[in-house]
């Protein structure tokens, strides 16, 4: 598995040597294994590995819990985390946005 990882990033050029990858990480099974996998490859790839959680503040404590989840995972990695916290239901009652426009719109705004 992780040699067909490592082939297909290859394979299709993915990255170039000196990229810096930033990874969305929600603390999700995605995402980590994703992280999990260029952390262990970074060196061979030579890329540089940083991390962006957005904490979109509408799952309370369980969304938390994901933060300080995705924290100490990195912390441990010794991966460099950029973490925002927004108040997404608030954006949404200012600006008549859905939820899922104002949450994509604000994750966009970070990642910039």
């Amino acid at each position: 598995m992780k040699t067909k990882f490592l082939d297909t990033i290859k394979k299709y050029s993915m990255f170039s040597e000196g990229d810096r990858v930033v990874v969305g990480l929600s603390g999700g099974a995605d995402s980590m294994c994703l992280i999990t996998l260029l952390d262990e490859f970074k060196a061979e790839l030579g890329i540089s590995l940083s991390a962006v959680h957005i904490n979109h503040c509408i799952r309370g404590e369980e969304a938390d819990r994901d933060e300080q989840f995705v924290r100490s995972f990195c912390e441990r990695k010794n991966i460099p985390l950029t973490v925002f916290r927004k108040d997404i239901p608030g954006i949404c009652e200012k600006t008549g946005e859905s939820t899922e426009l104002a949450a994509r719109r604000v994750r966009y705004e970070c990642f910039r």
